[in-house]
């Protein structure tokens, strides 16, 4: 009797952990996450195009060649993205990440050098519809002038609090900044 019972708690462990595994694959969740990420940057006229993601929700999502697009002509590509999301908010319907990891970011805004700063490309994004603990982006932004462009090199440490009324980016350098930008 007792060695029946060590076996149903074992069977029971094994398949618990097996369920586990496989209804946290990325792919299960792939396209509540895409639905639920273009809901919310569509409120701000941003779309997002992903790639599949690999890896695994309880330890790190990866995706590569991601494409952030605004309706004013702004595009960000995302060549190579790491994240560990947050598993109970999810399964309430909201994405939170603990860490977000970017390299080599290019980003187009639809500013250019001898335009008038205040039709500011970044303009329409009100809102980033995630939470995100720890931030660290690595890129350029292209800035085009007539016959020429420009690179500026960027490295973003910090982390994003997203709010009703304003959005919180806290920006790492030798202490840490926070920014609050209100909402237009």
């Amino acid at each position: 009797m007792k060695n029946s019972y060590k076996n149903y708690i074992l069977y029971l462990s094994g398949f618990i952990g097996v369920f586990l595994l496989v209804v946290f694959r990325p792919s299960v969740w792939q396209d509540r996450i895409d639905k639920y990420l273009n809901d919310q940057l569509s409120k701000s006229g941003w779309s997002l195009n992903n790639s599949v993601f690999s890896g695994h929700l309880f330890t790190k999502l990866s995706s590569s060649d991601v494409l952030l697009i605004s309706n004013k002509g702004t595009s960000i590509v995302f060549p190579s993205i790491n994240a560990r999301i947050k598993i109970f908010p999810l399964l309430m319907g909201k994405i939170n990440l603990n860490e977000l990891s970017v390299s080599n970011a290019i980003i187009k805004p639809s500013l250019k050098l001898n335009e008038d700063p205040s039709t500011r490309a970044f303009s329409g994004l009100k809102q980033i519809p995630i939470d995100i603990d720890k931030l660290n982006i690595d890129g350029d932004i292209v800035l085009f002038e007539e016959d020429s462009k420009q690179l500026i090199s960027f490295l973003i440490n910090g982390g994003i609090k997203s709010k009703e009324d304003n959005l919180v980016i806290n920006i790492a350098v030798n202490n840490e900044v926070a920014i609050p930008i209100n909402k237009v």
